[in-house]
């Protein structure tokens, strides 16, 4: 016999079940306790709990599935943005490696001279670019003095060569910086560099024969020397004074400097650098009789 309160077994004889003290009915033989009478009699949730366990399933996948597809979002945006900064210093990195090798490719000249010089200061220029002014109406020179004067710094290299009427020889080449040379009557020249495109400097080689100048004087020479030794700032002005206020013939001109000349013979003649940053000569040479 079965309890049908606990669910104990009792004997046939017994009037109350043992264990709980129910009074036994020998009715309900058989049947079993009543699940819902009894709160200690154990209630079957499988079904429940199988259904709770394929919610939670779901949402954890559901959840792993926004949490991959966060990161690969986040991590484009930082490829874009890796991307982005990349190009941006490659781009810098190129201009300055492109300035680098045009200072290196620039060739330095030496000059002789025949008297001690100043040392020139040091400065700093920049070249100056083409602007829309720059005239396209161009007259062809007549004479290397009149190409000097006509060319500006500022011209690229076909307006320097529409000035000159022709394309020159090329005697010094590289990526950055090219000379040419254009010849003229009496075994005079003009040699024009160019810098990156640009006109970056202009220079005469004149048959001093044939530019002699009137009323140059080089008797005061000795006094000029004594200044130049003593390392004494000297401008144009100043210059020219000792040579008998003569004007002199512009031979060069680039953005550091310019250079005149005066010329009393094929072998009398002194050439003057003056620096565009103070005005001040930084460099004399030429041929002079002390005679």
């Amino acid at each position: 016999m079965i309890c049908k309160i606990c669910g104990n077994k009792v004997n046939e004889n017994d009037a109350i079940c043992m264990m709980c003290g129910s009074p036994i009915d020998k009715s309900a033989e058989g049947v079993a306790p009543q699940q819902a009478n009894n709160p200690n009699v154990p209630i079957n949730n499988t079904g429940n709990n199988k259904l709770f366990f394929i919610i939670a399933a779901v949402l954890f996948i559901i959840i792993i599935v926004l949490v991959v597809l966060i990161l690969n979002n986040k991590g484009d945006a930082n490829d874009d943005k890796t991307s982005s900064n990349s190009d941006n210093r490659t781009t810098s990195t190129t201009e300055k490696t492109t300035s680098g090798e045009a200072n290196n490719d620039v060739p330095t000249s030496s000059t002789s001279s025949t008297t001690s010089t100043r040392p020139s200061s040091s400065t700093t220029s920049t070249t100056t670019a083409a602007s829309s002014d720059t005239p396209t109406n161009l007259e062809k020179c007549v004479s290397p003095i009149d190409c000097l004067n006509k060319i500006d710094l500022t011209y690229i290299q076909d307006q320097a060569e529409i000035v000159m009427g022709s394309k020159g020889k090329n005697t010094y080449d590289s990526e950055y910086y090219k000379t040419y040379e254009w010849d003229f009557p009496n075994e005079e020249k003009v040699k024009i560099a160019i810098s990156n495109g640009k006109v970056s400097e202009i220079s005469l080689d004149l048959n001093k024969e044939k530019h002699i100048m009137s009323g140059v004087s080089f008797a005061r020479y000795s006094e000029l020397e004594k200044k130049i030794n003593n390392k004494e700032k000297i401008n144009y002005n100043q210059m020219k004074s000792y040579f008998g206020n003569v004007e002199g013939i512009q031979i060069k001109k680039s953005a550091y400097s310019v250079e005149y000349t005066w010329i009393v013979g094929k072998y009398q003649y002194i050439n003057a650098y003056f620096s565009t940053s103070t005005g001040n000569c930084t460099l004399v040479s030429g041929l002079v009789s002390k005679n």
